[in-house]
């Protein structure tokens, strides 16, 4: 199977898993809501649309997207316009082994692992079937600890939000692009602010190092593991992409008003 089937099918997937994933995370909402954002600046929204001295270049209410106003706190994704209890330490610990309990996290541990399979990279298991069962295993167990170390240990270390907050499709395309991409190195505090995304860092290098335990011995060592860090950072800044603007996709093949 060549690369590019690889990638179609593991777009696919995504897309797929995601809206499926996203309809199971919805549920009823408690009454505790964080208090809502600023809204951007008008100079902002003209130029590039994300005011980034605001939280997060803050999302703006908009009723285009007519979601309802309170969503469950475990709320992987929060479009503009909703409101999500703010989580406790031991919360966003269950936050994200609930995320890696998803279907959307199996989705994403079989398109890396397909993905490593066509292009016979890191980790280098091969090419037959046992291979990519392997491979498999490695990107959900890799996954994991990211999930687990961003969300559940460094985000309540450093009183941030595991969320993803969508700036919205009242601002251009590319604004929306440049936005998630930032997510890596943004991330909104407890209170709301837009800070360096600490969590996410701390977590991924944390992860990186963990595959030491079980990458074959060629994927191991200081220069595999900078590798490892820095592609999985990659991927995160994929992952973000898809959370801003898989609703709207859903939309335009009617699968979500």
């Amino acid at each position: 199977m060549s690369l590019k089937t690889y990638f179609t099918f593991g777009a696919a997937l995504i897309v797929a898993g995601s809206a499926f994933g996203q309809q199971l995370a919805l549920r009823s909402a408690n009454d505790a809501l964080l208090p809502e954002a600023p809204s951007s600046s008008v100079s902002a929204a003209e130029g590039t649309g994300v005011d980034l001295s605001s939280p997060l270049g803050t999302p703006q209410s908009s009723a285009t997207y007519n979601q309802p106003a309170k969503v469950s706190k475990y709320t992987t994704i929060v479009d503009p316009g909703q409101s999500v209890e703010r989580l406790s330490g031991m919360q966003k610990l269950a936050y994200s082994f609930r995320e890696q309990a998803s279907i959307n996290s199996l989705i994403g541990a079989t398109f890396s692992a397909g993905l490593s399979h066509g292009l016979d990279s890191s980790p280098h298991y091969g090419h037959n079937k046992e291979a990519f069962a392997q491979r498999f295993g490695a990107a959900y167990a890799r996954q994991t600890t990211q999930a687990v170390m961003t969300d559940g240990v460094f985000s309540p270390l450093f009183h941030d939000d595991p969320r993803y907050y969508v700036l919205g499709n009242q601002h251009k395309f590319f604004a929306r692009v440049f936005y998630a991409a930032t997510r890596v190195v943004v991330v909104r505090s407890d209170e709301g602010n837009n800070r360096f995304n600490a969590p996410l860092i701390a977590g991924y290098a944390v992860a990186a190092g963990v595959n030491n335990a079980y990458y074959p011995p060629f994927d191991r060592g200081a220069k595999e593991t900078g590798i490892n860090f820095l592609t999985s950072l990659g991927g995160a800044v994929l992952s973000f992409e898809v959370s801003e603007f898989y609703h709207d996709a859903l939309r335009a093949v009617h699968l979500k008003h």
